[in-house]
C-alpha cells in the first residue's frame, strides 16, 4: 500500500476562502446593480413602446367604429362642450380595466406622486390622483392612464396648432386634440417621467396619431418644447432632468433609453 502521509490531503485555507469570498462580494457589487438597471430599463422601453402602439390602435378602432376615415373631429369627441369625462368614457371601453376613477380625485386609480425630474432629483412633483382635470384608470396590465381633452380649455375639435413647423418634423401637432399619461407600472416605483411613466399628445390631421412630448414638432402652448431644440438637451442630467421632454428623446432616439 502506498503510504498515505506521502499523499496529504489538499484543502483551501481560512484566509484563502475569506479572499475568494470577497472578490465574489466585489464582483456582484459592481455587476448586479448594473444588471438591474438594464433589465429595468429594459422593461420601460418595452412598457413605452406597448403603450404607444395600444394608444394608436385604440384610436384608429374609435375612427373606425364612428366610420371616420383618419379624422378624429368627424367623431364628435372633441366638439365643443366635450369634456375630459366624454373622450375618457369612450376610450375606457377599449381597454380591460381594473379600475376606472373617471374626473373624480383621491380614488386611487393613480400613484399620489409623479416626480417630474426623470433622474429622481427633488422637482415638481405631479399628483394626478387628486386632479378633476384628468380621466383617470388603470388596465388591467397594470398601466394607469390620465387624460385630457382640450375642448375643455385650450381649442375644440382638435383646433389646437402645437407645431414647430421645424425642418423634418413633419407637422403631426397642427391639430392637437388632447393629451394621455401613462405610468406603465402603476403604482410601483419609480413613478418618475422619463422612466416608467410618458406624455403622448392626441393629433389629428395625418391620420389619429400619439405623438410624444419633447419630439420635434412639440410646440404646445407655444412654447417650443423639443428635447434638442438649439442644443440645449432636455431631458439630460447636466442640462436639464424634467421627464416631460423624454418621450421625444426615447422615440427619436429609436427607443433607446440614453439619457440616464
Amino acid at each position: 500500500m502506498k503510504n498515505k502521509k506521502a499523499f496529504p490531503k489538499k484543502g483551501f485555507t481560512l484566509s484563502e476562502i475569506l479572499i475568494t469570498i470577497s472578490i465574489i462580494g466585489f464582483v456582484a457589487a459592481v455587476t448586479i446593480p448594473a444588471m438591474v438597471m438594464d433589465y429595468l430599463r429594459t422593461q420601460f422601453i418595452t412598457g413605452a413602446k406597448t403603450t404607444y402602439s395600444i394608444g394608436n390602435n385604440v384610436f384608429k378602432k374609435i375612427n373606425a367604429d364612428n366610420e371616420c376615415d383618419n379624422d378624429l373631429k368627424c367623431t364628435n369627441l372633441f366638439n365643443a362642450g366635450t369634456t375630459s369625462q366624454t373622450l375618457g368614457d369612450a376610450v375606457v371601453a377599449y381597454f380591460k380595466v381594473a379600475q376606472n376613477c373617471g374626473t373624480q380625485t383621491d380614488k386611487n386609480c393613480w400613484p399620489a406622486q409623479t416626480n417630474d425630474n426623470f433622474d429622481g432629483t427633488s422637482g415638481t412633483n405631479t399628483n394626478f390622483n387628486t386632479s378633476s382635470y384628468y380621466y383617470k384608470f388603470q388596465a388591467v396590465d397594470g398601466k394607469t392612464y390620465a387624460i385630457h381633452n382640450y375642448a375643455e380649455d385650450y381649442v375644440a375639435n382638435c383646433g389646437n396648432n402645437g407645431s414647430t413647423g421645424a425642418l423634418g418634423s413633419n407637422s403631426f401637432m397642427t391639430q392637437v386634440c388632447g393629451v394621455i399619461i401613462v405610468d406603465i407600472n402603476g403604482y410601483r416605483a419609480p413613478n418618475t417621467k422619463g422612466k416608467d411613466t410618458f406624455i403622448f399628445y392626441i393629433t389629428n390631421g395625418k391620420g389619429p396619431l400619439l405623438y410624444p412630448s419633447g419630439g420635434i414638432d412639440d410646440n404646445m402652448s407655444s412654447i417650443n418644447n423639443y428635447w434638442n431644440m438649439g442644443g440645449r438637451n432636455f431631458c439630460n442630467k447636466a442640462t436639464n432632468p424634467d421627464g416631460k421632454y423624454c418621450t421625444g428623446r426615447l422615440m427619436e432616439n429609436s427607443w433607446e433609453m440614453d439619457y440616464y
